[in-house]
This record gives structure tokens, sequence and C-alpha cells, in this order.
């Protein structure tokens, strides 16, 4: 999205904002008569049934309850490492609508947790599953009904609705455009961010300006495409980069000026290599097979996961074609859930290679030497992917960057998964606000 579309976006936002700031009294009151005269109505057509109305809003729960607790054994609550809350929120959500089911009243509080979390369950709390969204819709849609039928005071439930709306919208809005609010859950950035700290970071910046060597910056990781990182940039399109023997970082052959010495680790080790620009022609390289095993993840604790170290021994990773791979994987559907899967595997996969076998891929820009490491975003375009497969070239619409923890010895970054694409780049980390006595600018 060029520059100019941005521009409009951001004064269309600023004018809503603006309005909502300084004009919040006026549209209250607005909203409120509004929602009075449908109360009214509403209240208006209903009045001379009540009792089977009632009857009706008894079954209703009923269902109710029932379709929750089938919806409760459907939805995915597998332990996310990336976020640890994810299941406790599941739970808290589930719980709070039951309740709210069985005690059948302020039924407004039922529709208010089943909107906000359609809203904030992805962005917040990474929780993937549609079945959980499927589960918040219908909830949503019984919450109205109820609300209806057992004759509750409709305009003071249709305020609370619309007021807690508005506000998680125009958070949701300023979070997303403006002003972002992030966690660092590991020490994968330190000394600079430490664990649990909290910053925000400028996601307007990069809308009309292009990201540089040395900042910290907000992207969606491109490994599973799930959640948020926290890394600094330190390779820009077209630059060639390496780790030197002294774990000092070469650009364009001479030192970048970043204090960090880097580990050699990953797919990069200490290769040069080049990154790619927009403009530029890739095809695919090889297929590398590296076996899986137990490690450490970012939080110190036992996981089964890629043994990297692997890379660097002949006889623990294997380089294949790419028709050795789909013969391995017997598909060349949904290709995505063999390529770059860190999931853990158990004792019936153990002799399964195509599940036990981390498959990551390199590739050849025309024109160009250096060691090109994969860009994971192809695999989750399946057209592009199967072009790539087949031996065809692609020429790249994207800039891409490589992105590293400042604490290289705990950081899954850019050495392990590749690049990262441009429109992945939300915001460049701006100000740390907590805890309140580390407060400052973060560089």
């Amino acid at each position: 999205m060029n520059v100019v579309i941005w521009g409009a976006i951001y004064v269309v936002l600023s004018v809503m904002l603006g309005l909502f700031l300084f004009k919040e009294k006026q549209i209250i009151e607005f909203f409120k008569e509004k929602e009075k005269i449908m109360a009214e109505k509403i209240e208006n057509v209903t009045t001379e049934k009540k009792s089977k109305d009632k009857t009706l809003g008894d079954i209703l729960t009923f269902i109710g309850i029932i379709i929750l607790f089938v919806f409760f054994l459907l939805v995915d609550k597998t332990p996310d490492s990336t976020m640890p809350i994810k299941n406790m929120v599941i739970y808290i959500v589930f719980g709070a609508i039951l309740i709210n089911l069985i005690i059948r009243k302020s039924h407004e509080l039922m529709i208010l947790i089943s909107a906000v979390m359609l809203i904030l369950s992805k962005a917040m709390f990474n929780i993937q599953d549609v079945k959980f969204y499927i589960m918040l819709i219908i909830m949503l849609i019984i919450g109205c009904l109820l609300m209806l039928l057992y004759k509750e005071e409709l305009a003071k439930s249709f305020h609370a609705i619309e007021t807690t709306i508005t506000a998680v919208v125009i958070v949701l809005i300023i979070q997303t455009f403006f002003l972002g609010n992030y966690v660092v859950p590991t020490a994968s950035m330190s000394p600079t961010i430490e664990p649990k700290d909290r910053f925000f970071a400028n996601m307007i910046l990069y809308k009309f300006t292009d990201p540089k060597k040395g900042d910290i910056i907000a992207f969606k990781e491109p490994k599973d495409n799930k959640v948020m990182y926290t890394k600094r940039l330190i390779g820009e399109p077209g630059q060639t980069l390496q780790i030197a023997e002294d774990g000092k970082l070469m650009i364009d052959g001479s030192y970048s000026g970043l204090p960090v010495a880097y580990e050699k680790d990953g797919i990069l080790g200490g290769d040069k290599i080049y990154i790619p620009k927009k403009g530029d022609k890739v095809k695919l390289d090889k297929i590398i097979m590296i076996g899986k095993g137990v490690g450490k993840d970012d939080n110190g604790n036992d996981a089964i996961g890629t043994d990297w170290s692997g890379l660097q021994i002949a006889d623990r990773h294997k380089e294949i074609t790419a028709e050795e791979f789909l013969n391995i994987v017997g598909t060349k559907k949904d290709l995505q859930q063999y390529i770059a899967n860190d999931s853990s595997f158990n004792k019936d996969d153990i002799n399964d290679m195509k599940n036990n076998t981390y498959f990551l891929y390199t590739l050849k820009v025309e024109g160009r030497d250096e060691k090109i490491l994969p860009i994971l975003d192809f695999k989750y375009d399946s057209a592009k992917l199967e072009k790539l497969l087949s031996g065809e070239t692609l020429t790249l619409d994207h800039d891409y960057y490589i992105a590293m923890g400042d604490n290289t010895k705990n950081s899954l970054d850019s050495r392990y998964w590749g690049y990262v694409q441009d429109n992945r780049i939300k915001g460049k980390i701006l100000v740390r606000f907590w805890p309140l006595y580390k407060f400052g600018l973060i560089k």
C-alpha cells in the first residue's frame, strides 16, 4: 500500500478519533437517545407475551449450555509456549458465559464477552481455532435472543454494549495504527529488553519510511505466522551479511558497527548471505532435512523440536531435491505443514520421516553467488510454492530483511527461519513503560 493511500487512511482515522475526543458527550447522548427509542419499540412489541417468552428463554438457555459444553470439548486447548495464558483465557471465557447462562440475567455481559473476544482473541491471545470463533458467534446470537426474551432493561443493556464495543474498537485502532502495546516474554533481547518488559511501538513510521539497520522492530514471525516477535533489524534489502569469526557482523564486507557478538547458529551459520530485494529473481536451490530431538525452548524448558546442531554434522542432516521431498511427504497439497514445522512429535511418529524431520529450503538469486536463506512466506502461497518445487523462477514483489535478538544465544531469529518480508514489519519499538523504574526510550 503506497504512501498516498496510507496518508488518506490516517487522515480519516485521526478525524474519527478527534471527533470522539472533542465531541464525546454529544456522541454519547445521540446514541443513548437512539438506544432508548429502539428499546421502547422492542418492549412494546413483546409486552403481551411475557410468560411464553420466558419459557422460550429457559429452553434456549438449556440449548445454549449444551452447545457451550460441546464446543468446550471441541476447541483446541493445546498448550502454546509462545502464549502461556492462551488456555487460561479460553477457560475463563467458557466459564464466564456458562455462569451468565445459569443465572439467566444481565445477558449483555454474555454479548460483550463474545463480541470483545471475537475482536481481540487472535491479536492478543493467539487463539487460532476456528471452532472457538464459531462458538463466540453462536453465544453472541443466543445472548441477544435471551436479552429480548427475558425482557431485561433493554435501553441500559444496549448502552452498556455500545459503550464497551466502542471503547474496544477505539483501543484496537490506536494499537493497530498509532501506538502498539507489546511485551517480550523471553530473554531473546536481553539486556536491551528483559523478559516481561512492556513497551510502546510507533505503528505509523514504517507506513511512510523503510526500516533501518539497528531499529528494534515488532513483526509477525514467518515460521508459524502466528505471533508478534521483537528483534533488532540488522540487514537491509540488497546487502550482503556474514557473521565473522569474532562474532561481529559484516555488512557488505565491512563491520556493521553493532556491538553484539552473534553466534553462528541455524541455517545461516558463518556463511555469507545476500538479502533479496524487490525485483530479484529467485528459484529453489535445495531442501534440507534436519532431525528432531529434545532441546530447550526460549524459557529454558525441555521441549521436543529441531536438532539444529545437526546442521554442523554431516551425517545428522541431508540435502535432497524437490522430487525427493514430494516423495517423502506423499502429497502436493497442504505442504506448509511440513516446511519449517517445529511442532512436537509423539512415539507413533518416531519412524515417520515426514513428521520427525524439519524440512527447510534455500534459494538462488539470479546473478548472485551468495547463499540465500529461506523466504518462508512462500509456504503460505501454494501456487508460488508449487512453482518453486517445479523448478520455476519467481520475481520478488517485496523487500526482505534480517532480524536477530541481542541475546544471540537465546533467540529464535533469522538465523533459523530466514528473511522477514517487508509487510510483516508493523512498528518500531519506541519506549518502555513497564516496569516503571525502567521507563524510557529503547535503543
